[in-house]
């Protein structure tokens, strides 16, 4: 097949950004011809940049300009938009329609219902625009960028958008979890185009799990922002009196002091290769997440290492890891939980080594590129038979 991709990049990358990279190998590798489009957030400086960016996401004529033509010079059979916002904007849909290709459209946040795109104000869930056309409750609240005139952009896109049918034009959206899914029927999505595809790991190899003598800390990888929960790890590491040091991988920024504490080490960013290293030598991988994580890209990482993972019970975690069997899963925001947990793993390291076996068997069922590209190629098939119109 010959797909065209696209792709707005984040500042900061993420695990929308790796799992896009791992799509356009795995399908070249795969023998497919993919073309990758890509625009950047760095590119958003000063005032005049950030207006033209607000405009941009309602609508981007270069960007509709240049999928126009791209299309129009070779013959594509999908054309796959990874994330549109907020540089590239649904007008690459048109584009596509007036070609004849269908769009697939990947869900990797909540974006399409809530404009902060994680379902998280005030350091708690939120639902309050789901089911709303126009989502002025994130307008109020300040819910992008605490600020009230980049929320309104956000829900000015959205409502444009909804009331014009653009969201009708994507054959397939693919959510990364059911519950993203259910978010999407609940905010008024076409229900029979959303599919579900979780995202995978590849391009390594996957030994064993290592004994429970090698297991030695626990680790957290992600950003350092109050949604991830952090906080509460930090709370419930020091009740738990455990002898295993606490790893923590991102980002932490000017507050780096504020984890500075014993048992405690912020490692900063680290390549790949070092995370998952770490993760293999992992009693657990944390996820304390506040929010309703739309999937839990890191939780499968760590299943590819023979690791178990601890999260909170909301969202894709929930999903993805069975509780007593590939890990533990706790109530949101409630560090004694998580504590006895931490506990239990640092005192049975024998059963964290079990976990680990069983998380990685899922791992290789589910997650593994094999299984990904076959569910991808299906939703390609499918997405053909349902032309834009």
């Amino acid at each position: 097949m010959r797909i065209l991709m696209l792709h707005n990049r984040y500042q900061v990358r993420g695990g929308e950004d790796e799992s896009t990279d791992n799509e356009v190998a795995l399908l070249r590798k795969k023998g497919h011809e993919v073309t990758l489009l890509e625009e950047n957030n760095h590119s958003i400086i000063g005032l005049r940049s950030r207006l033209t960016a607000a405009a941009s996401s309602v609508w981007s004529r270069d960007w509709y300009d240049r999928v126009k033509a791209t299309l129009s010079a070779e013959r594509f059979d999908v054309m796959h938009v990874q994330n549109f916002f907020p540089l590239i904007s649904p007008s690459v849909y048109y584009a596509a329609r007036s070609r004849g290709v269908p769009v697939v459209q990947a869900i990797r946040n909540y974006r399409l219902a809530c404009p902060s795109a994680n379902l998280f104000r005030d350091g708690a869930y939120c639902e309050d625009c789901l089911g709303k056309s126009f989502k002025y409750p994130g307008i109020i609240n300040k819910c992008y960028r605490d600020s009230a005139s980049a929320s309104a952009t956000v829900a000015s896109m959205l409502q444009v958008h909804r009331s014009t049918g653009t969201w009708e034009i994507p054959s397939r959206y693919i959510a990364i979890s059911e519950f993203v899914r259910a978010k999407l029927v609940q905010d008024g999505y076409p229900a029979q185009r959303i599919v579900v595809k979780p995202n995978f790991v590849g391009g390594q190899e996957h030994p064993p799990p290592v004994s429970a003598s090698e297991r030695r800390h626990f680790l957290y990888v992600g950003r350092f922002s109050p949604e991830k929960g952090i906080d509460d790890l930090i709370e419930a590491y020091g009740s738990a009196s455990t002898t295993a040091n606490l790893l923590l991988v991102g980002d932490a920024g000017a507050e780096v002091k504020k984890y500075q504490q014993p048992g405690v080490a912020s490692l900063g960013k680290r390549p790949l290769s070092e995370v998952y290293e770490l993760m293999r030598n992992a009693i657990a991988v944390i996820m304390p997440g506040r929010w309703p994580e739309p999937f839990g890209r890191v939780a499968i990482e760590a299943f590819a290492a023979g690791t178990p993972v601890i999260s909170t019970g909301t969202g894709g975690p929930a999903e993805i890891i069975e509780h007593g069997s590939t890990g533990f899963l706790t109530k949101s925001a409630c560090p004694g939980e998580l504590s006895e947990n931490l506990r239990f793993l640092d005192l049975n390291r024998q059963v964290a080594t079990d976990m680990g076996r069983a998380a990685q068997k899922k791992f290789l069922e589910l997650y593994s590129e094999d299984a990904n590209y076959k569910r991808l190629i299906e939703i390609y098939h499918d997405a053909k038979t349902t032309l834009p119109h």
